[in-house]
């Protein structure tokens, strides 16, 4: 229940700000993003699971968590909102450029670091 509650909280959110579409599209998967780094910092911390930091697959880290488990709530919401929006996926390139930007900023605004062993 906790991804449905995340990913809803985000679309009512950033809908009151009425972005345009594909901004409002963007933001929305940006924020549930950034909701779910919440938890997925604070799990680990608590015990609830650990992060396998011998696989490769895992690399980079961002306040040691895989930069793949940040970035996969804002690469599953955002086509999906784009879709609620009634917008084909034939703007596909704004899609991409858009979600490449986003993993830009994001891996610069954190310190990306290798676990230690």
């Amino acid at each position: 229940m906790l991804y449905p509650s995340i990913i809803y909280h985000a679309i009512i959110t950033i809908r009151r700000y009425d972005f345009p579409r594909y901004t409002e599209a963007i933001s929305t998967g940006f924020f549930a993003g950034f909701m779910y780094m919440i938890f997925d910092n604070f799990g680990p911390m608590v015990g609830w699971w650990i992060w396998d930091t011998s696989d490769p697959t895992t690399f980079p880290y961002i306040s040691s968590v895989p930069l793949t488990s940040y970035a996969w709530m804002l690469y599953t919401v955002t086509p999906e909102r784009l879709n609620q929006n009634g917008l084909a996926m034939g703007n596909l390139v704004v899609v991409i450029f858009a979600l490449a930007v986003s993993t830009v900023i994001l891996l610069l605004s954190h310190p990306v670091s290798q676990p230690s062993k």
